[in-house]
């Protein structure tokens, strides 16, 4: 499973979405052909979504910051890495 798929899964169980698999799957292919088209893959396999589906997947990782956030949003974040915090250890 590629990691927009599994960040997409992640924001169906915590938003409570309600989301079904073939929507999941769809939209992890409709972000993949955008990105395609973006980084101006070959027009054969941009233009063929069964392709994109089977053959690619995404994968990211996590870097530092290139520039500081303001003090308000690291207030917000810290806000929400302590609710993140409480989440993760109830479990």
């Amino acid at each position: 499973m590629g990691d927009i798929l599994r960040a997409y899964d992640l924001l169906n169980r915590t938003f409570r979405l309600g989301l079904t698999k073939q929507q999941l799957f769809r939209a992890e292919a409709l972000f993949k052909f955008d990105f395609s088209a973006q980084e101006k893959f070959r027009t054969d396999i941009r233009k063929n979504p069964e392709q994109l589906m089977a053959e690619w997947e995404f994968r990211s990782y996590l870097v530092p910051r290139t520039r500081a956030i303001s003090q308000s949003a690291r207030t917000s974040m810290r806000q929400v890495a302590a609710e993140v915090a409480r989440e993760v250890k109830a479990r």
